[in-house]
């Protein structure tokens, strides 16, 4: 636009009486007139955002923080190896933060914890409820309701797995801080029962198949023992012959084999009798979960600071626009400039 053009419009403004910019003082001027409409629409809206925030539901979230231990099975090669043509695993496994992460949003552990009875602590509700019935599920049947339930549990827990110093972090989020300080903690029985079981069965497993080989072992060691006695009854003076010697030297290798053999055996077959029976949880508890004091959600003060802040916003961005919005648009200049 040419110097004279401006002028020209500069000229046209002032002869209109409007301007073709809008500048801060008649910004709030504008403001200043409508404060009384600003400050009845702010209040209002907090009055019912406030309404709307206190109306809904409280929930508190509990956690507690577990420390697996890593568990190695060691079996000898030859037995591992023969194990595996079986179809069982007898190696080297370990059990890592994520394995039992995994285990703890399993559906058989949900499915246990939601058939427990709690504490509810909620007005209007018993002393001690089963968690299904908490969440209400819909279902005609009850492997439908269960089945329902878990999801619903799903959306309420959140597992955490830290690979750095192995801990696993379950918090569980429910509307009683003392059910949900229960549930948490009931979930970290019900993967110590699940895990006393699996390893239960494995040992059982390894127990069965080890007590096989032991009597196969046996066999073939009482074979081979037969055989150094009966070669040593009709080769008295197998010294003085090669033949001999090499003879007697070859079962008594088959027989110091065997005898290894089913030594290694028995005392595989002693530890498996043991892990049979054993019971030790497989994680540690690092910090049980104890009632929170306060709650997790909704956070009511943040959301009634972001609302306000956003409302006040728009109610002066909204009577702006009405008071001065042809020349925030520029329709108020010229058409030919």
């Amino acid at each position: 636009m040419t110097p004279e053009n401006q002028h020209s419009m500069t000229a046209l403004a002032s002869a209109t009486g409007r301007s073709a910019y809008v500048t801060p003082s008649q910004v709030l001027k504008t403001l200043l007139d409508r404060r009384w409409f600003l400050s009845l629409s702010l209040a209002l809206i907090i009055v019912v955002s406030a309404t709307v925030l206190f109306m809904l539901p409280v929930s508190y979230t509990a956690t507690v923080l577990l420390a697996p231990e890593e568990q190695t099975t060691m079996v000898p090669a030859q037995f591992a190896g023969l194990a595996t043509l079986a179809g069982l695993s007898l190696g080297s496994t370990t059990e890592g933060p994520q394995f039992y992460a995994a285990i703890l949003t399993s559906r058989p552990i949900a499915e246990s914890v939601l058939r427990k009875v709690y504490p509810v602590g909620i007005g209007g509700a018993p002393d001690s409820v089963p968690l299904l019935e908490l969440f209400e599920p819909r279902g005609t049947t009850e492997a439908e309701r269960l089945w329902n339930g878990t999801r619903a549990l799903g959306r309420r827990i959140a597992v955490g797995a830290d690979l750095r110093t192995g801990m696993i972090s379950l918090s569980v989020t429910l509307p009683s801080a003392v059910t949900a300080a229960s549930v948490a903690n009931q979930f970290v029985v019900e993967l110590n029962r699940f895990n006393a079981d699996v390893r239960q069965s494995q040992a059982r497993a390894r127990r069965e198949f080890i007590e096989a080989r032991v009597v196969e072992v046996a066999d073939d060691l009482t074979t081979a023992e037969e055989a150094v006695r009966q070669f040593l009854l009709e080769n008295r003076d197998f010294e003085n012959s090669p033949r001999l010697t090499f003879e007697y030297g070859r079962l008594q290798r088959d027989m110091n084999t065997a005898q290894e053999l089913y030594l290694d055996l028995e005392r595989q077959l002693n530890t498996a009798r043991i892990e049979e029976v054993d019971d030790i949880p497989a994680v540690t508890t690092i910090e049980h979960a104890v009632p929170p004091h306060r709650k997790s959600r909704p956070r009511r003060g943040l959301w009634l600071a972001l609302i306000t802040a956003g409302s006040s916003l728009v109610l002066a961005g909204g009577v702006v626009l009405k008071q001065h919005g042809r020349a925030v648009f520029g329709l108020d200049q010229d058409p030919l400039t």
